[in-house]
């Protein structure tokens, strides 16, 4: 592998696919997927399924028996208890935390068998189906109010409820109608019926005094109070289709789907289209859109799921969904804006790191200032490597004068002589080399915490993992250069084993930090709870721990180790990783730096089989931590604890999420 090239460290855009999950028995339907109450809700054509949000794995089921196999629409309640569904002229009630206990159900005898669409409120459930509107007890799911909407006909109707919650629009056949939301039994507020529109399915989006109309090719500016229209947008081009709206976060653009495109227009300027993103192979397709903190849209349709930017339309990327086929996309946020979910042909599908794809990795702090500024460097989630500077090492490279050498390579000159087709060389570098990558790829590619082990070569200084690897200028050469260009991204570099040390090559290593670094090194006297703003306001990038106390006393920009709890265990499995990680993080109870690390120790166990061809045990380092790096990555995801702050891998960025996790987690506690 090259040591020099930027390639998978800057391959930053894709919405990736965490998991994916087949909805049994549902078929290859249409299905409607809702996050919530930190589960994901599931339905499709007669069942819906309680989902963890982390792994996808099946929490709770219900058959809705008797409700044979039709659409499932969802809300969850405002006290977020119940998870109200709408199906097949039904409205059910089940448990929010246990979905197969169903609350209520009531049949809404006399309209429809067809879609059922849902709002909740503060005080209600409003369901509309087959022309009819419904105003209901959240209680018991009995009928309050109804109106038949007279004249509109026996069509699908879709709802929206004003932020106030006084008025519930409704969107039917071409027309639409506001109602009182505390007596829906009156006649309308206003109707419009949309001239020259057709009469077909109605979207309905309201915010502050305007309704948003998507319909048979057109949207609609409406004025909330009196209905009157007050721009109208005929999406030349896009043809008579159905019309999906969606706005930003903000509220400031409208966004359209539509015909497999995207189109864009100012809340306030309906009547001019920003600009209009055609979706890759989408022609003719439904377009359903959600929009999230980090400002992007994400666009589902026929198949894909696509990220736009919103101020070009531009796609940043698309996720395909292979084996889904090309069906309609629904969509949901999850509530820490970093997880999209997907409904679609009977799947369902998690994906995550949303957003840091679109921060630059080797300046994601100075992209985060605003958010992270006000920030104790202890409070943040940390992307290290482990060994970070074995990426030297080569069959050629000789051994370093580690003393604290793992038994297997102690017995390496035993047996490997008998092994004809591999060198003691080539078997030592295969289980030292830790990362792939120098460390100026690794600080490009969003690395912040650097595991550094400093050898005595004959007087010279270098860095080793039981071989000697690189020059110590050769790191601090590349750390130098990286700062030069990034002056707001802080660094931690970990000087933690010293090997055949003395007085004379400690102070020698003190020298060429102060020769390369200076004053961008802060003194240790500013102590563990030194905020991201205090470092940027000194003009200062790097924290430096270093192994020898008494070096540390004599130079006030080297930290002392006992700053930084770095527990220290071998494990030889995966399930003893997890055990041990698990311990450390409930244990640990310092106010210092923390730092956890997710990868195996070798045993001679497990050199002995790696060198034995084709029985598809791992044979290096790296083949080892491409098998364990997403297991330690789904532990990572599940233990969202804040006293996580450092944690590293050997062979790092072979997980691909692992930096753009982190600087998620980082927009998630700057916002506690």
């Amino acid at each position: 592998m090259e040591t020099n090239t930027l390639e998978i460290v800057l391959k930053d855009n894709f919405i990736k696919t965490d998991w994916q999950y087949s909805l049994p028995g549902t078929g290859y339907e249409t299905v409607s997927i809702l996050s919530a109450n930190g589960y994901i809700y599931v339905a499709s054509n007669g069942y819906v399924f309680q989902l963890d949000p982390h792994f996808g794995t099946l929490i709770n089921k219900n058959d809705l028996t008797g409700m044979e196999q039709h659409e499932i629409r969802m809300v969850i309640s405002e006290k977020k208890d119940q998870l109200i569904i709408g199906t097949y002229g039904n409205v059910i009630a089940l448990d929010a935390n246990n979905i197969s206990t169903t609350l209520w159900k009531n049949n809404l005898k006399g309209e429809d068998t067809g879609v059922v669409s849902l709002v909740a409120s503060s005080q209600y459930i409003y369901s509309a189906t087959g022309g009819y509107v419904n105003t209901m007890s959240i209680t018991d799911g009995s009928i309050i109010s109804k109106n038949s909407l007279p004249g509109m006909g026996n069509h699908e109707v879709r709802l929206a409820l004003s932020e106030d919650e006084k008025y519930l629009i409704a969107g039917i056949n071409g027309n639409v109608v506001c109602l009182d939301a505390s007596a829906i039994s009156k006649d309308p507020i206003w109707k419009n019926g949309l001239s020259g529109q057709g009469e077909e399915i109605v979207n309905v989006l309201v915010i502050k005094d305007r309704v948003y109309i998507g319909t048979n090719g057109f949207i609609n500016s409406i004025n909330l109070l009196n209905g009157d229209i007050i721009e109208t947008n005929n999406l030349p081009g896009m043809g008579n289709h159905e019309v999906r709206l969606a706005l930003s976060q903000d509220c400031t653009e409208l966004f359209g789907g539509i015909n497999g495109n995207i189109v864009s227009m100012d809340v306030n300027n309906v009547n001019t289209l920003q600009w209009t993103t055609p979706l890759p192979e989408a022609n003719g397709n439904i377009v359903n859109m959600i929009t999230a903190n980090d400002g992007f849209i994400y666009a589902g349709s026929a198949g894909r799921v696509s990220q736009i930017d919103p101020n070009n339309g531009e796609i940043i990327t698309t996720n395909n969904l292979p084996g889904l086929g090309v069906n309609e996309v629904r969509l949901s946020m999850g509530p820490n804006q970093t997880n999209l979910y997907i409904g679609s042909n009977g799947y369902a599908v998690g994906t995550s790191e949303l957003g840091a794809f679109s921060i630059k990795r080797n300046k994601w702090m100075e992209e985060m200032s605003t958010a992270i500024e006000s920030m104790q460097l202890k409070q943040m989630l940390i992307p290290g490597t482990h060994d970070s500077a074995s990426y030297g090492i080569t069959p050629l490279s000789s051994f370093s004068p580690e003393k604290d050498l793992p038994d297997w390579l102690k017995k390496i000159r035993d047996w490997a002589g008998s092994i004809p087709y591999l060198s003691i060389g080539a078997i030592a570098s295969l289980w030292s080399k830790a990362q792939g990558y120098n460390i100026y790829t690794q600080l490009m590619g969003g690395i912040r915490y650097l595991d550094l082990r400093l050898s005595n070569r004959n007087g010279d200084i270098w860095l080793s993992h039981s071989l000697y690897s690189v020059p110590i200028q050769d790191v601090l050469n590349d750390v130098k250069r990286f700062i030069a260009s990034n002056p707001k991204e802080i660094i931690i570099l970990d000087f933690n084993h010293l090997y055949e040390f003395d007085d004379s090559l400690n102070k020698k290593m003190a020298t060429l930090l102060s020769d390369a670094f200076g004053s961008k090194m802060t003194n240790s006297s500013q102590g563990c709870n030194i905020t991201v703003g205090q470092l940027w306001e000194a003009d200062q990038q790097l924290l430096v721990f270093y192994k020898d106390d008494s070096t540390c006393d004599n130079y006030p920009f080297l930290w002392k180790e006992e700053n930084l709890c770095s527990p220290y265990y071998g494990a030889t499995t995966i399930d003893e990783l997890i055990t041990n990680l698990n311990n450390e993080l409930e244990n640990f109870d310092k106010d210092t730096f923390f730092y956890l690390h997710g990868q195996l120790t070798p045993d001679t166990n497990m050199i002995k089989d790696g060198v034995i061809p084709f029985n598809g045990k791992p044979g290096s380092l790296q083949s080892l931590a491409e098998e364990t790096n997403p297991k330690f990555m789904d532990w990572l995801k599940g233990h969202n604890n804040k006293k996580l702050n450092i944690i590293a891998s050997d062979w790092i960025f072979t997980m691909t999420d692992f930096v753009p996790y982190c600087i998620l987690i980082n927009k998630e506690r700057s916002s506690d």
